[in-house]
């Protein structure tokens, strides 16, 4: 949670409540296929995305659930570090404005306001339809990633794969592009918002390249990492340090976990 009382763990569609000083557990419930999830601010609720494009919220003393996301049908959401906001993108991205009506676009992703469900920012900049998303830690910044072959970064480098973009939502403007030249798996912002993590590589490839970018300098750092992943490696940031985890997306069971360390570029196990 927001005040660091209560902590919520996820294993398949199981959700647990633990009290974080006594280590008591609070609560459990069934969230059938949930991709993602964060409190809200008041802490009396859970909001998350599940994968038949709904976002949901559940109230944490009950488990009872509602539909949240009536105004946006897209495939994909992502629940903000704190609660307060969801990013939304995927194809097709239909939206439901009271002033626009009904209309559809897989170029952008819209940032909204989790609590009163006002649709805050529709961050548009991709020439190709967007499949990556994440929220950054203090809420006001998000990645995002697409296919824009041909796009140029601001030093004039062309990229011939995939494109991922840090917004400032203050503005709804983008601020840094990062280019890669071959398809990019997963992305992930690191502790303290500063960098962001790609992983980036062929289907097919045994090995792959984990890029650490730096959000106000556009400074690069790479690492090859062996993954033997086969072909969906995933990354999560890990809360404390710029420490990163790379690990099959679908499979636990299957390759290696890899921890690396964003400051020396390096592996740490």
């Amino acid at each position: 949670s927001t005040s660091g009382d209560i902590f919520l763990s996820r294993r398949g569609d199981k959700l647990a409540f633990w009290n974080s000083t006594s280590g008591l557990q609070l609560r459990k419930f069934y969230a059938r296929d949930i991709t993602s999830e964060a409190f809200l601010p008041d802490v009396a609720r859970l909001v998350g995305s599940i994968r038949n494009n709904a976002v949901m919220a559940w109230d944490v003393a009950s488990g009872e659930s509602t539909l949240w996301n009536d105004h946006i049908d897209v495939r994909q959401h992502e629940a903000f570090p704190s609660g307060t906001r969801m990013l939304s993108w995927g194809d097709p991205l239909e939206i439901h404005d009271a002033g626009l009506g009904r209309w559809r676009n897989a170029r952008i992703a819209v940032v909204w306001d989790a609590v009163t469900r006002e649709v805050l920012c529709n961050l548009s900049g991709h020439t190709n339809t967007i499949y990556l998303g994440r929220g950054f830690p203090a809420g006001d910044k998000a990645l995002t990633a697409a296919a824009d072959r041909g796009l140029t970064s601001a030093g004039g480098m062309a990229g011939s794969g995939v494109c991922a973009i840090v917004w400032e939502l203050r503005t709804c403007t983008e601020v840094r592009r990062f280019l890669h030249s071959d398809w990019v798996h997963d992305v992930a912002v690191l502790a303290g918002g500063t960098k962001v993590a790609t992983i980036s590589g062929s289907r097919s490839a045994e090995n792959h390249v984990l890029y650490f970018w730096c959000v106000l300098s556009g400074e690069r750092r790479q690492l090859a990492v062996a993954t033997r992943l086969a072909s969906f490696p995933g990354l999560v940031a890990i809360p404390r340090g710029e420490l990163v985890a790379v690990a099959d997306k679908y499979s636990s069971s299957r390759g290696t976990i890899i921890v690396a360390d964003a400051r020396s570029a390096s592996v740490r196990y």
